[in-house]
């Protein structure tokens, strides 16, 4: 099932229940979203200051040419009125013609009709501005409304550059989603369903706890959790994982001397939780082994446990990576940029090694059992 684009252009949420396949599938087709949307913002980003010169120039060249056709009143009476005319008639019915032709064939290719009806559209708007032009020199040369019509261009181009910059999906969050899931994948059934929770929002509108600060009167301190991924499924061997990665942030906020309202965000890391539930039938409690296992966990230098809860048939374990997002501080009103390749392997790494630990102390635990049995 494809993706609900609609969807996920409101709420920047993606959720699915699916084989392994069916899922990689859904993260790939976020990626060719977020690719296609950063091509949009990238055009609209290079036309806004094409567009700021290239109304100076109409500027200047509606000043001269109103000019012109004052010091030369008979100079439109020559001009073909009824070629305009004809022209927009034509380039208006080819872009309804290109519009309406993919609802009767089948035959041609929507995708170029849907540009060819752009082109034409664009053609029928300069003519339809050429003939307004002809008709009331006066008031389309003034200055005045060139500099209005230039004004109300580059706000539409800014909007439109605000619109598609809040659907621009943080790029490692499906990236490395997928990694996770391939690393994951090969210890799951081809046939088994897994669940998958991605949210693309950077940052939570509900803060954890909510404290004074002190060192400005009036001002708050909101401590945030993200989790923007969470993945569950069954592993081949009957155990059920489930895995998570939070964004650990928080925000100052107050009012200034002016009175103006000012954010400020301070990141404090990835925190990974990890849960994997046995059956209790052929393991050793792993509550009792607590102090038999604790060692086992290995981790890599920039990662730090800080929880590991055994049960009956549950092991959990929290890891947190403290620089995530390259220990920025401090960032007024937006989040700091998107982590490197290089933080983004390390938590992989970290990922898979306490993976690693989780079925070492699994495995010694299974053991023990064995022994205990026999």
């Amino acid at each position: 099932m494809p993706v609900n684009v609609s969807s996920l252009r409101q709420t920047l949420f993606h959720r699915v229940t699916a084989p392994p396949s069916q899922v990689q599938s859904d993260l790939e087709q976020l990626r060719n979203f977020d690719r296609r949307v950063e091509q949009r913002l990238a055009r609209i980003t290079t036309l806004i200051p094409w567009a700021i010169g290239l109304g100076v120039l109409i500027l200047f060249l509606s000043a001269a040419l109103l000019n012109f056709i004052l010091s030369h009143p008979g100079f439109l009476a020559g001009f073909p009125a009824e070629l305009v005319v004809f022209l927009l008639v034509g380039f208006t019915l080819g872009s309804i013609t290109c519009w309406v032709l993919p609802y009767i064939t089948k035959n041609i290719d929507s995708r170029y009709l849907s540009k060819l009806a752009n082109q034409f559209l664009i053609l029928a708007l300069a003519s339809a501005g050429l003939l307004l032009l002809l008709q009331f020199p006066l008031v389309f040369l003034n200055p005045f409304t060139v500099i209005v019509l230039v004004i109300i261009f580059l706000t539409t181009l800014f909007v439109m550059r605000g619109q598609t910059v809040a659907l621009n999906l943080p790029n490692y969050r499906y990236d490395l989603a997928e990694r996770i899931l391939a690393l994951l994948s090969r210890d799951m059934d081809v046939a088994s369903r897994i669940s998958l929770k991605l949210l693309f929002k950077k940052q939570v509108d509900q803060p954890v706890k909510t404290i004074p600060f002190t060192r400005r009167p009036d001002w708050k301190i909101d401590f945030c959790d993200n989790e923007w991924l969470k993945i569950k499924g069954p592993l081949l061997n009957g155990y059920w994982l489930q895995l998570s990665l939070t964004e650990r942030y928080r925000k100052r906020y107050g009012r200034n001397i002016n009175g103006k309202l000012r954010e400020k965000f301070q990141q404090r890391g990835l925190e990974i939780k990890l849960g994997i539930r046995i059956s209790r039938q052929g393991h050793r409690d792993l509550n009792s082994l607590r102090g038999q296992i604790e060692q086992m966990v290995r981790l890599p230098a920039s990662a730090t446990l800080k929880q590991l809860t055994l049960s009956e048939d549950l092991l959990k374990m929290k890891v947190l990576v403290p620089h995530w997002l390259g220990g920025a501080r401090s960032i007024s009103l937006i989040w700091p940029q998107d982590p490197s390749e290089d933080a983004i392997r390390q938590v992989q790494q970290v990922i898979m090694m306490m993976l690693l630990s989780a079925f070492q102390i699994l495995n010694f635990a299974h053991v023990l059992s064995r022994r205990t049995a026999a």
